[in-house]
């Protein structure tokens, strides 16, 4: 679960800005919502709201390059996407996330130009003390704790100046070998934690071979045809339809492989599994069933694919799985069913499962969704740069319309419009 998530000088955000899932204590509300992480009370959601070019979609990318760069051990992902509006670009990036996992609580933090790693730490969190697990500065100085050290197998890694030691020490053989390396769990438990977290644009969609293998299971299956008939969509059933030979070969044409074999693309907006064998090229497609009349994904609305494409994430929501940020959630969802897909998740039991949305729709921006913390402003300051900050600042009585305030410019974060267009006079 992330707790918190800080970062400096990245695209719209120049100072350090702060995204925080840790509970106010003020707050009583929607007591369900809260999860208990080694006696950090840590939230389950978060809505993040502002005006366009803000800084939303940058949070986002924050987190998805974050968890690239401790995924692919590499600090280049972030390359050049310094905040660029300042007199002199400074060139130093900095990502800071305090996240748990197996109940016990990390902050790892990653300081670099996108060239090289300038400094890397990782510290695990008790109460309100850290202790620093490892300490990297500049690739060549490095501070064990004396668990870590007295192993020596950590001392003895070696990599260039763009590699995240994190990392560096699973692909050097940290889960084959932990059995006979100390703190082996530790380490590789905050590894997982930082890679826990995962982001879809209003663009994403799963990866086909997954997406595959989750409609192959029937418990999936159910869950995705409940959904979609609960959401009034007119389903009523799913199903993989055999494709003609000549759609098949087409298909393949634009999507050769080599050798005989299975593949499962995602093509426009549709899923296609693809065979080829010594019987030559066969397929099928992913259809909706209405009534029986199973139809292609281009015949359906542009809110049914979407639903389509959150699916897998929706349902590992509900099994507990994972901290899960969503661009522009309401993306082509209407209000009603947006309403109750999240009060679906955010009214069930705590568990470790978290969503963070931005959205534009102040129709959800509402007592009976959310708890004052876990709702989220983004605004550009005077000179560009993005802030963030919490409702539960302000402090607003449970009785007060939370829309109706935003909207009257209460809480900022609105855009300052300018006065008539006068184009063409």
């Amino acid at each position: 679960m992330l707790i918190n998530l800080t970062i400096e000088n990245f695209l719209s955000f120049d100072a350090p800005v702060s995204f925080s899932m840790e509970a106010g204590r003020k707050t009583s509300r929607h007591e369900n919502h809260v999860r208990d992480v080694n006696g950090i009370s840590v939230l389950r959601g978060a809505a993040i709201y502002g005006a366009n070019a803000s800084g939303k979609s940058n949070l986002l990318k924050a987190v998805d390059l974050f968890r690239q760069m401790v995924s692919r051990g590499d600090c280049s992902v972030v390359r050049g996407m310094q905040f660029a509006l300042s007199a002199s670009i400074r060139p130093e990036m900095r990502f800071d996330a305090v996240c748990s996992n197996d109940g016990s609580v990390f902050r790892y933090a990653v300081v670099t130009d996108g060239l090289a790693v300038k400094r890397e730490t990782l510290w695990l969190v008790s109460g309100e003390k850290e202790s620093i697990l490892f300490d990297r500065e500049n690739g060549t100085r490095l501070e064990l704790d004396a668990r870590l050290d007295k192993a020596e197998w950590y001392r003895q890694r070696t990599l260039a100046d763009n590699l995240l030691y994190l990392p560096k020490l699973i692909s050097d053989g940290l889960v084959e070998n932990k059995l006979d390396i100390a703190m082996s769990e530790v380490i590789l438990s905050a590894y997982i934690g930082l890679n826990n977290m995962f982001v879809l644009g209003t663009e994403s969609r799963p990866n086909p071979a997954a997406f595959y293998t989750f409609i192959k299971q029937n418990d999936f299956k159910t869950f995705l045809l409940e959904l979609l008939k609960r959401a009034d969509l007119g389903v009523t059933d799913l199903s993989w339809e055999p494709l003609s030979s000549k759609e098949a070969e087409m298909i393949f044409s634009m999507n050769p492989f080599n050798g005989d074999g299975v593949r499962v693309l995602g093509i426009s907006r549709g899923f296609y599994l693809i065979k080829k064998d010594a019987s030559g090229i066969s397929g099928e497609e992913f259809r909706l069933q209405h009534n029986g009349v199973p139809l292609r994904a281009e015949s359906e609305s542009d809110g049914t694919i979407r639903l389509i494409h959150l699916s897998p994430m929706l349902y590992q929501l509900y099994h507990g799985n994972g901290t899960w940020f969503i661009d522009e959630a309401d993306c082509h969802i209407h209000p009603v069913l947006m309403k109750y897909l999240l009060k679906a998740f955010m009214d069930r039991k705590a568990d470790d499962a978290q969503l963070v949305i931005t959205m534009h729709d102040t129709n959800l921006m509402s007592h009976d969704i959310w708890r004052t913390d876990e709702i989220w402003f983004a605004e550009k300051r005077v000179d560009g740069s993005s802030d963030l900050y919490s409702l539960y600042q302000f402090q607003p009585r449970h009785d007060k319309n939370l829309e109706k305030g935003y909207l009257q410019g209460l809480y900022g974060a609105l855009p300052c419009l300018g006065g008539e267009m006068t184009y063409g006079e």
